[in-house]
């Protein structure tokens, strides 16, 4: 009996976990929720779409060198799997219309010369980098591997492409790397055991999240956190504003006072909240909370001067990312809007 046939005949001795019927839903840590399933060949378009929100650069470290767009016979390729010696997974954002728009794809193919082993890749659309979910579906992946009857995940990644090196050389000293033969110092093939698989839901909760660049105020855990104090400061400086714009008062100015104090204490200082690019780029990112926080900065002209359409603009955003809130907030500004006309 060959290896392949061993492998198969192993991989059907139980259930599949994962199968056509599996749907994980989980948390990223920008806030938000994304589920995992099996990519179907009804997915042709999802892929489309989502090829064509990946930056230059991410297309580079998937595909070795730049590439415009997704030729038919590959999307029919990615989509259409046979689920046992090629197999992929999807993460989505799951809309309220009952639409999906895609987050992240993990796939294996059953090395033909060595059925206990296969080629793995993961892509993560930008706006979702950095959050955990590389992680989170490299994991999953190397449990579908694991009940197929696979051994070993092998795993070609460009020198360049530092996230997905930390990654792998993360799971521990188990997985061997070593310079590729034909690509020489440019990429690193890694041999990843499938027993490091967890398949833990709590695995994926805020774990794998790394702090951007650019500013402490871009940190994830920082607009999660905090959404519930900028919506409390958003109606303090509000009131404020109403009331010294009706009548001067010094309770009005007393009030502004204090919402100014409560972001001073609590985030350490102005230069903290003050970085304004720094929440700009995590919007730009995907974060949801970030968003928020920058519509609010237009409201009440906190580090910024006081821009309605650009509020409103940012509200919107923020709501279009599943945020209640900013839904909410949209909706009160449009509702002002009317009332002043």
């Amino acid at each position: 009996m060959g290896p392949g046939l061993a492998a198969d005949r192993e991989s059907e001795a139980k259930p599949l976990r994962f199968s056509g019927e599996y749907r994980e839903r989980l948390l990223l840590g920008n806030g938000i929720p994304v589920a995992i399933r099996l990519v179907r060949p009804t997915d042709a378009a999802l892929f489309v779409r989502g090829f064509e929100r990946l930056s230059t650069g991410s297309r580079y470290h998937r595909f070795f060198g730049y590439k415009k767009a997704l030729s038919p016979a590959e999307i029919r390729y990615f989509t259409e799997c046979d689920g046992v010696n090629h197999f992929a997974l999807g993460a989505v954002v799951e809309r309220a219309d009952g639409t999906e728009d895609g987050a992240g794809v993990a796939r294996f193919v059953r090395l033909a010369g060595n059925p206990l082993a296969a080629e793995a890749a993961v892509t993560v659309v930008d706006a979702f980098q950095r959050y955990g979910l590389g992680r989170l579906l490299f994991d999953r992946l190397l449990c579908a591997a694991e009940e197929r009857g696979v051994r070993e995940l092998h795993s070609l990644v460009l020198a360049e492409n530092k996230p997905m090196l930390a990654l792998l050389r993360k799971l521990g000293p188990t997985v061997k790397h070593e310079i590729d033969a034909q690509f020489g110092a440019r990429a690193v093939k890694f041999v990843v055991p499938v027993r490091l698989c967890t398949g833990k839901v709590e695995d994926a909760r805020f774990t794998a999240t790394a702090r951007m660049p650019e500013a402490d105020s871009d940190s994830p855990e920082y607009w999660r956190d905090g959404a519930q104090r900028d919506r409390t400061l958003l109606k303090l400086g509000l009131t404020g504003v109403m009331m010294r714009n009706a009548s001067k008062t010094v309770v009005g100015v007393l009030i502004l006072l204090l919402a100014a104090f409560i972001v001073v204490e609590v985030s350490g200082g102005l230069g903290f909240l003050g970085r304004v690019s720094g929440t700009r780029n995590a919007c730009e990112r995907g974060n949801a909370f970030a968003c928020y926080k920058l519509a609010t900065m237009y409201e009440i002209g906190q580090y910024l001067s006081v821009d309605l359409k650009e509020a409103e603009l940012y509200y919107r955003k923020a709501c279009s990312m599943d945020t209640k809130w900013g839904c909410e907030e949209a909706k009160r500004l449009e509702e002002r809007k009317g009332r002043s006309n």
